[in-house]
């Protein structure tokens, strides 16, 4: 494997500068031990930087260890975020830094160009690469570049997560993820353990993932809670395309097929039965009944119309879901929809572009969606789903704005 051992050149723009370090001649085996403290950190090492705060330790020992340097003025700029290029040069350094460099790269034109060409011959990122490398990166795209920075045998696992809330195990960016999690290197944001993948990554958290992939002793044991609904949680769907989703806390979301969706609570799981209340939107409480044997819920017992005893709805899987909004739909302006059974969506914006692209789920009422444009950059569309109606709640794309709705048209 190729590794660069060369000066650095250090850019006003950049926060997160890194810096050389000193190791002996020649190339070590991989080891976490080639990460050493090289910096002392002085009172007031950056003006913005309160001993009280949680991250201050975490941004001690990333500079400690000549992970960080700072801003010129000072700063460490707590607040700020970091690029997806700014991503790539600190994970080419813990990189190179692990094989024995010491992690100085020479910078050309553009800057970021010689981590890019480290990241793709190294296996960090793929030849295809960013879009965009002065964009900013999201939590999903930090904790993809980061859990390729170093060997599995140097993230080893420390905890157990199988799961992250908000994290669908379909998404291409959650292996890393829970590899992370798993290596104490990610604790989540609260006690279920919430990622927030789309959300922005401040400097300070930065600092506290990077210091823990240096140093094994900083990395966090974690478990999280999980309610007492957890074995049933999931989305059950009936024959006649009826959904329920159940959620760990036995929140439950009830959409019958392209006429109305409703909002409820199951109470407990007793002797196999779920006790279920739902509110229509006329405010009238519906008590329903569920039988729960071998994956399905089967209704015993029911006082709203439009489901009956007998009904019968099977745990589905992911793919299987999206069949019950299947089709195509219309947008005020003419703008079209289209979703296949297996996840496939085609998006026309009515006489200006198209897009393809695809939905991995039905989460919560939620189906995110995944869209590329004719220059391959990659959009992201979240549409809430309710009674045969889809609305765009989060868009990346500036052709659709939040609070727009497509109304179903046609099966496909």
């Amino acid at each position: 494997m190729k590794r660069k051992v060369l000066s650095i050149v250090l850019t006003m723009a950049m926060v997160l500068a890194l810096v050389p370090t000193a190791f002996a001649e020649g190339e070590a085996a991989g080891t976490l031990d080639n990460f050493t403290k090289v910096n002392t950190y002085q009172t007031g090492q950056f003006y913005d930087v309160n001993e009280g705060e949680w991250y201050f330790e975490s941004v001690k020992a990333a500079y400690e260890y000549g992970l960080v340097k700072g801003n010129i003025d000072g700063s460490f700029n707590v607040g700020g975020n970091i690029t997806i290029a700014e991503t790539l040069a600190l994970a080419c350094r813990l990189n190179d830094i692990y094989y024995g460099g010491d992690g100085s790269f020479v910078q050309g034109e553009p800057w970021y160009q010689v981590y890019v060409d480290y990241a793709a011959e190294n296996g960090i990122i793929g030849d295809s690469g960013y879009a965009s490398y002065d964009a900013v990166a999201t939590r999903a795209q930090f904790a993809t570049i980061l859990a390729k920075a170093l060997p599995d045998e140097a993230l080893t696992p420390i905890n157990n997560v199988t799961k992250v809330p908000d994290v669908s195990k379909y998404e291409s960016y959650a292996k890393g993820v829970l590899k992370l999690y798993n290596a104490g290197i990610l604790t989540g944001s609260d006690e279920k353990g919430t990622f927030n993948p789309y959300m922005n990554i401040s400097r300070v958290e930065v600092a506290a993932i990077i210091t823990r992939m240096a140093d094994p002793t900083l990395r966090k044991t974690v478990s999280f809670y999980t309610g007492p609904f957890a074995d049933i949680e999931g989305i059950y769907t009936s024959a006649d395309g009826d959904a329920l989703y159940i959620d760990e806390d036995g929140n439950v979301e009830i959409s019958i097929y392209r006429l109305t969706t409703m909002e409820g609570k199951a109470s407990e799981v007793y002797k196999n039965i779920v006790p279920i209340t739902v509110t229509d939107p006329n405010g009238n409480q519906m008590r329903l009944e569920f039988l729960l044997e071998s994956g399905e819920l089967i209704v015993v017992e029911s006082s709203w119309n439009y489901i009956k005893a007998g009904d019968i709805f099977k745990l589905s899987k992911v793919t299987s879901d999206l069949e019950y909004i299947a089709g195509a739909y219309r947008s005020e302006d003419g703008s079209s929809l289209i979703i296949g059974a297996d996840g496939g969506v085609v998006i026309s914006i009515v006489r200006l572009t198209t897009m393809e692209g695809s939905a991995t789920g039905i989460f919560s009422g939620v189906v995110p969606m995944t869209v590329t444009d004719a220059n391959g950059n990659l959009m992201r569309l979240d549409f809430t789903v309710e009674s045969g109606t889809l609305t765009v709640i989060n868009s990346t794309w500036d052709y659709l704005e939040n609070g727009e709705s497509f109304v179903f048209e046609k099966a496909v």
